[in-house]
């Protein structure tokens, strides 16, 4: 039987310091059956050059040249040139265990799971990495509830797209928003919402390269405060789009929940509560919009978070603020 062919997608852009380790360790595969496709975003360095060596070396490393327009723009057209069965993302400044694509597959076939998750490795400038040997047939845990096993934090590997093997046909549609940040928690919730069981490993799999030149690492406050609304208005677009097409009542509820306690409740009044208190009558208006539209339900929220709200719309700040610290 053909061994399933796994499509790669790894946006780069001013890595060349990085991409050659990356690229290493994908030809370092003990599965070959793959092909990676490498979108170069308009970098200024010498990434063009080291994906057009690499290229020249083996046939299935696929380069796509465009003008820099962000990494959610690079993975979305990369995944529109993707042929795999299954898909993954790699960013181009982390490496991957020498056994991650052989384990992998063999889980997805043996348990025929829309998608697999597996653990990584933070790896820290100078620190030597150790590989450890695994069984190819590893074990795993097969999930059949993944949205309401995430809503619950039953899914350790959380939002994140690098540490996760997607079936093809069940996540092509779905495409990257374009945000500085926080573009996996959008796109993480979008495949949770289609996809219907999770093959969990606890193998670790992917080293995440801790760069100090990172985005991540370079973003003020501010800008992520930006960048986490905008996420927010994308996720509770999503949910609410979701609750009003599905029948299932005790998955719709627990998505509110979620809408309503992890994301609206967090990043409004306990960021106002912690952070800048000059805002709390602002957020608190604002929640009590989304109240009264039914977005925001403080009914369904844990009791210490409906105390809390209790005591802000009392103006009981600082008892509110005591609370929201504990």
């Amino acid at each position: 039987m053909t061994e399933p062919l796994i499509s790669i997608v790894i946006p780069v852009y001013n890595a060349e310091k990085y991409l050659r380790a990356c690229l290493d360790s994908v030809l370092a595969q003990t599965y070959k059956n793959w092909e990676a496709i490498c979108v170069n975003d308009g970098s200024s360095d010498n990434s063009a050059q080291i994906l057009e060596e690499y290229a020249a070396k083996d046939a299935r490393f696929h380069i796509i040249n465009q003008q820099n327009s962000g990494v959610s723009t690079a993975r979305n057209t990369g995944l529109q040139q993707t042929t795999g069965k299954y898909l993954m993302y790699l960013d181009s400044d982390d490496i991957w265990h020498p056994q991650t694509l052989e384990i992998l597959q063999n889980v997805m076939e043996k348990s025929n799971a829309d998608m697999g998750c597996f653990k990584y490795q933070e790896v820290y400038p100078d620190t030597k990495i150790i590989y450890n040997n695994y069984m190819v047939d590893s074990d795993f845990k097969l999930c059949k509830t993944p949205l309401l096993s995430f809503i619950h934090r039953k899914i350790k590997t959380g939002i994140l797209i690098w540490n996760k093997i997607y079936r093809t046909d069940k996540i092509k549609n779905i495409s990257f928003c374009n945000l500085k940040q926080g573009e996996d928690d959008v796109y993480s919730l979008s495949v949770l919402l289609k996809i219907s069981s999770i093959a969990m490993l606890d193998n670790v799999l992917y080293y995440y390269m801790q760069n100090p030149q990172s985005i991540m690492h370079q973003a003020d406050e501010a800008k992520i405060r930006g960048n986490r609304l905008k996420i927010e208005e994308k996720i509770t677009a999503i949910i609410q789009d979701y609750c009003l097409r599905s029948s299932d009542a005790l998955l719709k509820k627990e998505c509110q929940k979620y809408l309503s306690e992890k994301i609206l409740f967090r990043e409004h009044l306990l960021y106002a509560l912690r952070k800048n208190k000059s805002k709390i009558s602002q957020e608190l208006d604002y929640l009590s919009e989304l109240k009264t539209q039914n977005v925001f339900q403080p009914n369904l929220m844990r009791l210490r978070f409906k105390i809390i709200w209790w005591l802000a719309n009392h103006r009981l700040l600082s008892l509110a603020e005591l609370v929201a610290k504990l």
